[in-house]
């Protein structure tokens, strides 16, 4: 007699919780592009003191690096987990590497 697993007892495919969290990345720094380069944030920027203004610049950019950082390493994340499905754990590390590299030939 062999033994058979029932299908409750299969193994579920690993939930998509990193591909989601690499794909919000991308959208939260183009939000931050959006609101950055409207005139009320502009405005926002241009209140804040001459000292303040350095230290908000300097938190923008250390909050655009980790944004870089995390999507990339939760997409890569998802795609050695399997996530399903499969084509959107890989456009999604696609985006967030060529993000990567575009914020890599901004400083040459």
């Amino acid at each position: 007699m062999t033994a058979t697993t029932p299908d409750s007892a299969a193994p579920k495919p690993p939930r998509t919780v990193c591909t989601v969290i690499a794909g919000a990345c991308p959208l939260l720094l183009l939000g931050l592009y959006l609101f950055l380069s409207s005139t009320p944030g502009v405005r926002r920027l241009d209140a804040l003191g001459y000292g303040t203004s350095f230290v908000a610049f300097g938190i923008l950019i250390i909050t655009v690096a980790a944004l870089l950082l995390v999507g990339l390493v939760m997409s890569v994340w998802a795609v050695v987990r399997r996530e399903r499905p499969e084509w959107l754990a890989r456009a999604i590390l696609v985006l967030n590497a060529l993000l990567a590299l575009a914020g890599l030939n901004a400083f040459n």
